[in-house]
């Protein structure tokens, strides 16, 4: 006799619910793998949704500031305070040229800072300190005849 592979009756239909149950418990998780990743994406709408309500109620919140308004109605409106005087520019083909924002953000190279007032003050007293020559007149030289206070009195 032939020892080959046999297969009895049982092991013929545990294989065949054994196939069924698979069939059917595909078809649920394909379903449940699907749901989830709707679940995820309505989860990042929600989030998307939190930081846009929480940039409009900061939105919100800078428009009750007086000052802001004020700063916005003279931006936009071109409003100026009691005892100002506002200028606009025209341009030579009549036409309104673009407002200028002084101070307006620029981007610094990596390293640098914008620079703060206390620094500007203090390069500008090292100007008025040593100021350029004119541009038609030689640069001096001045020579003080007083010894100066770093030599060493014994030399």
């Amino acid at each position: 006799m032939s020892r080959g592979l046999r297969l009895t009756n049982r092991a013929i239909a545990l294989i065949l619910v054994s196939l069924v149950l698979v069939l059917m418990y595909a078809s649920s998780i394909k379903v449940y793998f699907a749901q989830q990743s709707e679940i995820a994406q309505h989860e990042a709408s929600i989030r998307q949704h939190e930081q846009d309500i929480a940039a409009l109620q900061d939105q919100v919140s800078r428009w009750q500031d007086p000052n802001y308004v004020k700063a916005q109605a003279r931006e936009r409106l071109g409003w100026v305070m009691p005892g100002e005087i506002g200028y606009k520019v025209i341009t030579p083909d009549g036409v309104l040229a673009p407002s200028v924002h002084i101070g307006s953000s620029s981007t610094l190279p990596q390293g640098e800072h914008p620079t703060t007032w206390w620094e500007r003050l203090t390069s500008s007293m090292a100007v008025a300190d040593n100021p350029a020559p004119a541009k038609d007149e030689p640069a001096t030289v001045t020579v003080s005849s007083a010894p100066s206070a770093s030599a060493s009195p014994g030399r």
